[in-house]
């Protein structure tokens, strides 16, 4: 970073002698202590702008530190979140916000730190703390490095609405005076609906080809019915990879699936993205048919907890070993699809796209797949839940795609 600054000449005095020469000595000397200063900070910490430079610089009265550390503030937020059972929060961005900011007094926060939290987050690589190019190096190494691709903006402001929630609650609770955080968001010129493409009907054939499909999911009870619950619920992958037996249900006449965070087990806990994804769906008759049920009575028989208890709980949940086997190596590498747009949450956009071309309402739509239904307080506030078999005739029994598993039954898992 290149800085610029005017050396001032001193005011004219009547009395021109040797002590006012040697002030003038001394006042250039420290001006070019100030120069040296600029410039070291600004290659130490590229993240600065020029104007948090200078004014890092300037001398100031020592203010004493007072109040919690984010850590501490956050910590105080999970609890809460926890107990009133309101939602989860995504303890990931709120662990990247301090590494970006460092666990500060939340008495120091300002609209400085909101700018430089943005600026340094825009430049991130995706999974810094996974992708083993990154995982072990500090954010100062890592955007010291070339050609790094950085995360996607709408994931930036996920990050930064999981800080904002954070940073309201603060303010709420007399922490803070203000959130910085407020407003902060990148404008995405890419629509949401396009960040993740829907599979076409022929790379459904290629994923479900019955000889590779049979083939790669053999020896894997997760590898053979994740996909399937996936192409016929929509649901996000971890709520299936975490689901309990006690979740498959028989309700109204019918098979059910009970989409909730409700567990007392501290080895096989439950997480929702929000309050909209708790929802209870019936299971659609193809998957009944390629004996799910069966599947359930007999883990049920083994005494299980969950369906898949050979997943492993990882700090986001149960989905990370079923998901890079799909992404990585099942959908890249065996089936050819290679559009690093095409994953699988893929599966809950086919589902979405297809009921909306089939012309079904967004009431129906949000409530099986678990989105909100927007800011309607008709059907937000006072609306009930639909009835299993209104859900059946007006959602899951549309949900088709002209694909033959029978081949893929003939072997049950």
């Amino acid at each position: 970073m290149k800085l610029g600054i005017k050396y001032l000449e001193p005011d004219e005095d009547e009395n021109n002698g040797e002590d006012d020469h040697e002030s003038n000595g001394e006042n250039e000397e420290s001006l070019r202590k100030t120069w040296d200063n600029l410039q070291e900070s600004a290659e130490e910490d590229p993240t600065k702008s020029t104007d948090e430079v200078q004014e890092s610089i300037q001398p100031t009265q020592p203010k004493p530190k007072s109040g919690p550390i984010i850590s501490v503030v956050a910590e105080e937020y999970y609890e809460e979140m926890k107990l009133t059972g309101v939602w989860s929060p995504k303890r990931s961005a709120i662990s990247r916000f301090i590494e970006i900011a460092g666990d500060i007094t939340v008495d120091t926060l300002s609209h400085s730190t909101a700018r430089k939290y943005k600026r340094t987050l825009l430049k991130l690589p995706a999974n810094m703390r996974k992708d083993p190019r990154y995982r072990d190096l500090s954010i100062m190494e890592i955007l010291k490095l070339e050609k790094v691709k950085p995360i996607a903006i709408n994931t930036v402001n996920n990050n930064i609405s999981s800080v904002v929630a954070l940073m309201s609650w603060a303010r709420k609770h007399g922490f803070i005076p203000e959130n910085y955080f407020e407003g902060l968001k990148v404008q995405n010129k890419k629509k949401a609906q396009d960040e993740r493409k829907p599979f076409s009907n022929g790379d459904l054939k290629k994923i479900f080809n019955s000889d590779l499909y049979l083939q790669e999911t053999k020896d894997s009870t997760f590898r053979y019915w994740v996909p399937l619950l996936g192409l016929f619920t929509g649901a996000r992958i971890n709520e299936l990879c975490q689901l309990h037996v006690a979740d498959i249900k028989y309700e109204s006449g019918m098979w059910c699936m009970d989409i909730n965070d409700e567990s007392n087990d501290s080895k096989n806990p439950k997480k929702l993205k929000n309050l909209a994804s708790a929802r209870v769906i019936p299971i659609h008759p193809q998957l009944i048919e390629l004996g799910f049920i069966k599947f359930m009575q007999k883990q049920k028989k083994l005494k299980v907890v969950r369906l898949f208890p050979e997943l492993t709980l990882r700090i986001d949940g149960f989905y990370r070993k079923p998901g890079r086997w799909f992404n990585e190596s099942y959908l890249r590498k065996k089936v050819g699809i290679k559009d690093p747009d095409r994953t699988f949450h893929s599966f809950r956009h086919t589902v979405i796209d297809g009921l909306k071309q089939k012309g079904v309402g967004e009431s129906y739509i949000s409530e099986y797949v678990g989105h909100s239904s927007g800011d309607s307080e008709t059907f937000g506030r006072y609306g009930k839940q639909y009835k299993l078999r209104v859900l059946m005739e007006e959602v899951v029994k549309k949900i088709e795609y002209g694909l033959n598993f029978e081949k893929l039954m003939l072997e049950q898992k």
